[in-house]
């Protein structure tokens, strides 16, 4: 019984002393989005009154710990660059939080293309992206934070992650995400305020380990896994449950995708998975239209003739879904690297869809051609293209990835000409009736055709065969 009673009294001793505590992605040197209103939360013993001090608020904010031992305490932020304090105090413990600035916040997730790093680690040797140097020689002037998530796995959502915010400098910088760090660059540069990226990527990773349960559950060829083992980034749920569960509910502009090559072995599945993590992240965020932009796979000699197809799928969600984009990566491709060097060109591409939409820059041209329609003339095919931005140019004499085909679905190289500023005449002298066209549709092309802003179009075609 004395036992008994020991265990007791030091089990409510353990509970009046917890400490204060809050999740990682909660420290020193984070950013915060600017001019609105966000979460800071964490844990503490049921009951206790805690009080937070910002030092952009006039007044102190007291709460009160839940019973479930959770608060959430709802602040307003401003628009000054100057940085900023956090101070939790509770009744056994303080944590101060310094170097807090206010700026731009986006969620940078998907496969090895967002993970992959400025200078990327390999087993026998480091590569560095195209244009590595004066990134990394210009990172101590700029006031981007990175908080990088390690990859993990886990088969129920997590409150927690690892993790700390990074200031960009020469010794940080090279291990940033490169796609990521280029979006915020242009983003930092255009806006002059603090900019802030999550990045939440793992190389090979399927679009439905991103997804929660619900959203699984959605499609029955997908079955969740019971326990933790093989290739957890190709399972279902298990990468949302660690790496973006534990995030939802911190305030975000945005969301920048770079995945889609490792499900290339059913792009029709693939078509439905990919709307739904949109919608779904949308949903749990709280942001009907929170803008998502995503870089099509580039091209690449995977030699089965399906990338074509997830690249299809990426120029198909844009009609479907609202304040999305895509950066084409149709020129920035390399036949036998899967990994293309020239990520800078990814990440600013990205940037420029969230300048156009989300921050006001409205004569700034953020896409190349898309397919638009076409009408037949005789033997000559007449196509219209959206997003052409005062011009459409071929950069290839003739005309490099133009296919037409008649009735018999059977393929031949067409010519090209410019027809107007937002229109191609195109035909094939081996076909006398076309029906159907189609421009880079395989897994290797290279772009040859773009707007006068050096954009790229997509691959796409015209038929469904």
């Amino acid at each position: 019984m004395k036992k008994v009673l020991l265990v007791i009294l030091c089990s409510i001793g353990f509970v009046v002393q917890a400490e204060v505590k809050l999740p990682s992605i909660f420290s020193s040197n984070m950013v915060l989005q600017r001019n609105t209103k966000i979460n800071i939360w964490g844990w503490a013993t049921p009951g206790e009154k805690l009080i937070v001090s910002a030092s952009w608020l006039e007044k102190s904010k007291q709460i009160k710990v839940s019973e479930n031992g959770k608060w959430i305490l709802q602040l307003k932020t401003t628009n000054t660059k100057e940085p900023q304090r956090i101070e939790i105090t509770g009744d056994n413990s303080e944590i101060n939080l310094n170097n807090i600035f206010f700026g731009e916040v986006w969620l940078c997730s998907g496969q090895s293309n967002m993970a992959w790093r400025i200078v990327q680690p390999l087993k026998k040797r480091s590569v560095k992206i195209k244009d590595a140097d004066a990134l990394i020689e210009s990172s101590g002037l700029c006031k981007i934070r990175v908080f990088r998530i390690p990859g993990t796995a886990r088969l129920t959502p997590q409150d927690t992650i690892e993790g700390a915010w990074q200031e960009a400098s020469s010794l940080t910088t090279p291990n940033f995400s490169a796609v990521a760090y280029s979006f915020a660059e242009m983003l930092e540069q255009t806006l002059d305020v603090p900019v802030g990226i999550i990045v939440s990527a793992v190389g090979g990773s399927k679009v439905e380990a991103w997804m929660n349960v619900e959203s699984i559950q959605k499609f029955p060829e997908l079955i969740l896994p019971t326990k933790i083992e093989g290739k957890t980034n190709k399972q279902p749920n298990l990468l949302y449950n660690a790496m973006i569960h534990p995030l939802i509910g911190y305030t975000i502009k945005g969301v920048i995708w770079y995945q889609g090559e490792a499900n290339r072995d059913n792009p029709m599945l693939y078509s439905h998975l990919f709307p739904e993590l949109i919608r779904q992240w949308r949903r749990e965020w709280k942001q009907r239209d929170l803008p998502f932009y995503y870089a099509q796979i580039a091209p690449f000699s995977y030699s089965d003739g399906l990338s074509t197809h997830i690249r299809e799928v990426h120029l198909n969600t844009l009609q479907k879904l609202r304040n999305t984009g895509m950066a084409v990566t149709m020129d920035v491709g390399e036949q036998r690297g899967i990994h293309p060097l020239k990520k800078r060109i990814v990440g600013h591409r990205l940037a420029l869809w969230a300048l156009a939409k989300n921050y006001g820059k409205k004569n700034m041209v953020y896409s190349g051609p898309q397919y638009k329609s076409h009408k037949i003339k005789g033997s000559r095919m007449l196509v219209e293209f959206d997003y052409t931005f005062g011009g459409l140019q071929l950069q290839a004499s003739n005309s490099v990835n133009f296919e037409v085909a008649g009735s018999d679905k059977m393929f031949h190289p067409a010519k090209v000409l410019i027809h107007s500023d937002n229109t191609l005449e195109v035909w094939s002298e081996k076909v006398s009736k076309p029906v159907a066209l189609r421009y880079a549709f395989s897994d290797w092309a290279v772009g040859t055709l773009f707007n006068k802003d050096g954009l790229p179009a997509s691959s796409f075609r015209t038929d469904n065969w």
